[in-house]
This record gives structure tokens, C-alpha cells and sequence, in this order.
């Protein structure tokens, strides 16, 4: 079984570390979309094996962009993962 987990960041250097440990115990991918945190957030991303970091096409908590992305992004998934998180 293949999971793959979305996320949306910004300036989270404390928690990423955790979050990446925590899904990279059982997700097969993680792709990150940052919104351009300058406090470490994208080296820890980029440091895990298993994920992957995108920019985050908004501004802010936007939650239009947010259930656009979520509506539509995971498409990218079908046929190549078996479920599908957004944590």
C-alpha cells in the first residue's frame, strides 16, 4: 500500500522535523508546499528522503486555495498511490 501526504507550511523549523519523522514512518511521499519561510522550514523538507518541496501558490491561511488544492492536487496521486492525506 502507497500513502502519500500533502501538507501546507510556513515558518514551522520547530514542528517540521517532527511532522517528517512522524509520516515518514509510514508514507511513501511527502510533498511540503511552503509559503516561503525563511526560518529553516524548507532545509528540513529538503534534508528528509522522502519528501518534497513545492511553493505554495497563496498568500496566508486562504481557504479558497486551500480546498482548491485540496480538490485537485491529489490527482496527481491516482494511479500511483493508494491513499491520499492532508494533515
Amino acid at each position: 500500500m502507497k500513502i502519500w501526504v500533502y501538507t501546507i507550511s510556513y515558518r514551522e523549523s520547530y514542528f517540521m522535523p517532527f511532522f517528517l519523522r512522524h509520516y515518514s514512518t509510514f508514507a511513501d511521499k511527502i510533498i511540503v508546499f511552503d509559503e516561503g519561510s525563511d526560518d529553516g522550514t524548507r532545509e528540513a523538507v529538503q534534508a528528509c528522503k522522502r519528501a518534497e518541496l513545492r511553493d505554495w501558490p497563496g498568500v496566508g491561511l486562504d481557504d479558497e486555495a486551500f480546498r482548491h488544492a485540496q480538490s485537485n492536487w491529489y490527482h496527481e496521486a491516482e494511479g500511483k498511490a493508494d491513499w491520499v492525506m492532508w494533515p
